[in-house]
């Protein structure tokens, strides 16, 4: 499997029972292009005659927290910080080792079916990851450009700057032959261009600006706008432009900004299963396909005086070649009619 890194530039562990407070005040520093990278996992042997099917591929390795991150009661106190050009890459998957005497080929590294047909998998062929168990697939991926917290942690952020950070994800790896499962490598989703957090955090953002970051939501390679195969797996492969919450996460946002950042889901802010908090808050020009400025799923909290200005969510039309990089696809939004 591909290695795993956490916190670019420091990272923050509290007690484990929560009983010793962990609360470090971080005063006036500057953060600038600190990243993580995660790791590519191996390519898988091919099969012999004891396993006649290929061997699969190594998981990525994630990339959590391209400055900072913090874990287990971690309640640290950022106090006018400066975060510039930082970002939290996820490594690709191996692929599948070649199948001998016609059986099926190794499995992509972080390729996951949904649950009923990856147990018709096992009940025919599969014999189950060789370096696993594992987390979700996306967890291998990139989170949080800026900063990530994790596990009952509760960070403070107060007149701090968030410029340009940005997080993407590698892809799956390809099955080895015969029967590719999968027949390509698809993208593996990020989450949270500046921030993200999850299991049971509470964040206070108090006076704080966020100028044009993103989660980035290029497509894998060689896909295309048709009905061949060939079209991408799935577009909705980022979640949060700016920051991401999930998992009984509480957000609070007091007279912020947001401005410039896009993804797939949620172009400033994405919520699952959390509380949003947004008072004397604005939101501008930000971009998604679903959810320009703010996307929520079964969250609650309140929003109050929240100016929200020159957002956009747009059906995307189809997929171009990128302009430097002609292997990378990126989104054309449908202009729509104008009517008069």
């Amino acid at each position: 499997n591909g290695g795993s890194v956490q916190g670019g530039a420091m990272e923050i562990q509290g007690d484990s029972m929560g009983l010793v407070a962990t609360k470090p005040k971080i005063q006036n520093c500057m953060f600038t292009n600190c990243y993580v990278q995660g790791g590519d996992g191996g390519d898988g042997d091919n099969g012999n005659q004891d396993h006649p099917e290929g061997w699969d591929g190594g998981w990525a390795g994630y990339g959590h927290g391209g400055a900072v991150y913090g874990s287990t009661y971690a309640d640290p106190v950022f106090e006018r910080c400066h975060f510039e050009g930082c970002y939290a890459q996820g490594g690709s998957g191996g692929d599948g080792g070649n199948g001998q005497q016609a059986s099926h080929g190794g499995r992509g590294g972080n390729l996951v079916w949904p649950d009923l047909i990856e147990q018709s998998m096992i009940d025919d062929w599969w014999d189950g990851w060789e370096n696993g168990p594992y987390e979700d697939y996306w967890r291998y991926s990139g989170h949080g450009g800026a900063v990530c917290f994790r596990a009952d942690s509760s960070p403070t952020f107060i007149q701090c700057n968030f410029n340009k950070s940005w997080t993407s994800g590698g892809l799956c790896g390809v099955g080895g032959s015969t029967s590719n499962t999968p027949p390509r490598a698809y993208r593996i989703d990020n989450f949270g261009g500046a921030v993200y957090a999850d299991q049971r955090c509470s964040l206070d953002f108090v006076d704080c600006n966020f100028t044009y970051s993103y989660a980035a939501w290029d497509q894998e390679p060689n896909a295309v706008d048709g009905d061949d195969g060939t079209q991408p797996q799935d577009i909705y492969v980022s979640m949060g432009g700016t920051i991401a919450v999930e998992k009984d996460t509480r957000l609070n946002l007091t007279r912020c900004k947001v401005v410039g950042s896009y993804a797939a889901m949620g172009g400033a802010v994405y919520g699952l299963n959390s509380e949003i908090l947004l008072t004397g808050t604005e939101v501008r020009d930000c971009n998604a396909y679903q959810g320009g400025g703010l996307h929520t799923s079964e969250c609650t909290g309140t929003l109050d005086g929240v100016t929200f200005a020159k957002n956009r969510a747009e059906f995307v039309f189809l997929y171009e070649p990128d302009d430097t990089d002609p292997n990378i696809l990126v989104p054309v939004f449908d202009p729509g009619i104008i009517l008069t």
